[in-house]
């Protein structure tokens, strides 16, 4: 048989170089704080600190998360909290609190679920004399100077 055996629960101490792919049949157990680093700079680093888990782009490029049809956060429950769905005709992406849809994407604009908030003035569409505003509580559609 072509290749190296190891005895289960080898140590090997200092570095090990593999030069060709290298399949795991079983899990990767890291400690603490220790690394995954990815690219000849260490621009990609993935690991866990005892409390909270990371996955940090340090290089001076940009991260990009490609996917096929759903990007999907969710709480460890399964609670969804963001979906972002682009390669189907439905759905766009969506917005959750607390595992309740509140904000999606759809082909003519967005659909708010509940209400919305606004805290002073947010323009409509490209017109830049056309606008929301928000004052005492009251939302007013405005038209340049004249408030309708």
């Amino acid at each position: 048989m072509a290749g190296i055996e190891f005895i289960n629960n080898s140590t090997i101490t200092g570095t090990l170089t593999v030069s060709g792919d290298a399949t795991l049949q079983s899990n990767l157990y890291l400690g603490d704080s220790d690394k995954i680093i990815l690219g000849a700079g260490s621009d990609l680093e993935i690991y866990h600190d005892a409390a909270n888990s990371y996955i940090n782009e340090t290089g001076t490029g940009n991260m990009y998360i490609q996917f096929y049809e759903r990007l999907r956060f969710q709480d460890y429950a399964g609670g969804n909290g963001i979906i972002a769905q682009f390669n189907t005709d439905t759905d766009g992406a969506q917005l959750y609190y607390q595992n309740a849809l509140k904000i999606q994407t759809t082909n003519i604009g967005v659909s708010i679920t509940g209400s919305a908030t606004i805290s002073t003035i947010a323009s409509v569409g490209s017109d830049t004399d056309k606008f929301l505003m928000s004052n005492g509580g009251v939302v007013s559609f405005a038209t340049g100077a004249e408030v309708l």
